[in-house]
């Protein structure tokens, strides 16, 4: 669901005043993106399977320890990741594409990118650890409670890619860019 929208975004990108230079700079973001939360995305993978395993052997306090273990690790591969982003914003451009305007552009977005990478991050791990405890608590209440919770989560991540688009297609004015 989440590749699909980022997906969506560089197909609504065409819709852009300058549609093949906001699709080349979401293309190149959205690539960046991908590449940096690789790191991120093991560890949910692992703590994941660390917080079911200390609350299976019922130690709450072990699993939120490995949840802020994580987070910690989270921030300390994000922000190197994002001050590299940000240092090398004027190359990267470049690195995909030799159109001096697409290049600009990129530089110009980059410090954002820097920052979604480590709010990804972060709801990543976050999330990861927060599935296993939505469980260990349903044990004790019925399973409506555990869906409910899921599609809060869900709903979020709706909540933000519309907050995204809203951002990109409303000027300071409140009218749409075109």
């Amino acid at each position: 669901m989440e590749w699909w929208s980022s997906e969506l975004l560089v197909v609504l990108a065409g819709l852009l005043p300058n549609p093949k230079l906001e699709t080349a700079v979401v293309s190149i973001c959205l690539h960046t993106i991908t590449v940096a939360i690789m790191v991120p995305i093991g560890l949910s993978a692992a703590i994941s399977t660390r917080v079911s395993n200390e609350l299976g052997a019922r130690r709450p306090v072990a699993a939120r320890l490995a949840t802020w273990v994580a987070v910690f690790l989270v921030f300390s591969v994000c922000i190197p990741e994002g001050l590299v982003i940000v240092l090398a914003r004027n190359l990267l451009g470049y690195m995909y594409s030799n159109n001096e305007e697409v290049a600009t552009y990129t530089a110009r977005v980059m410090p954002v990118v820097a920052v979604a990478i480590l709010f990804d991050g972060l709801q990543s791990v976050l999330s990861a650890s927060s599935i296993p405890s939505f469980i260990y608590c349903s044990s004790t209440s019925s399973q409506h409670d555990l869906l409910g919770q899921e599609s809060k989560i869900g709903s979020l991540k709706l909540a933000r890619k519309y907050l995204i688009l809203k951002a990109r297609f409303v000027g300071k004015s409140g009218q749409p860019n075109n």
